[in-house]
């Protein structure tokens, strides 16, 4: 009986470790890692167009082509964690000076900066939102300096979480949202 408890409980064993690492290969094969898209042209054409849309009515200081674009959708982007109607005016009384061009910059800022591809396909900017902090690369931090000052991107690493604006599109050339991360 002792000759044969042994094989046995090796073979339940194995039996278990096997099960639990098919079950963690499957799960790795339904969530793909998220990727960087370092290129526009991997964008899908219709995320491009909204993307180089936006982006062109920042620059160019154009309220009137970002409400456009707002009014594109069959429902309006998120901006601040709830829809707004208005959003000229809501980024107006949001402003620093009333004009929204700090508003403008910081989405310029946001859409020079390479999308995230998330795992429903859509795609998020900047990169900084989809990823722990923590697995920043050096180029990548200095980035993060970049965009919102050293100030704030010393506490964003420290606290390893993004915290400010974000855009998503979808990859049917929906804008989802335009919105600010708060720190957790």
């Amino acid at each position: 009986m002792k000759n044969l408890t042994y094989p046995l409980a090796l073979t339940v064993a194995l039996i278990i470790s096997l099960t639990f690492f098919t079950q963690m290969s499957a799960q790795d094969k339904s969530t793909p890692p998220l990727t960087i898209i370092t290129n526009p042209d991997e964008l899908p054409q219709l995320t491009r167009t909204m993307h180089e849309n936006l982006l062109n009515a920042a620059r160019q200081g154009h309220l009137d082509d970002l409400l456009d674009l707002f009014e594109s959708n069959e429902l309006a982007p998120v901006l601040e964690n709830k829809h707004i109607a208005d959003p000229i005016d809501y980024w107006k009384k949001t402003s620093i000076d009333g004009t929204a061009r700090d508003i403008m910059a910081d989405l310029v800022q946001v859409f020079s900066r390479p999308p995230i591809k998330t795992k429903d396909g859509d795609y998020v900017w900047p990169y900084f939102a989809g990823i722990p902090l923590d697995k920043l690369n050096l180029s990548q931090q200095i980035d993060l300096f970049r965009l919102v000052g050293p100030q704030k991107a010393s506490a964003m690493l420290k606290n390893n979480h993004y915290s400010h604006y974000e855009a998503k599109i979808g990859k049917d050339g929906t804008w989802h949202s335009f919105k600010k991360i708060n720190a957790p």
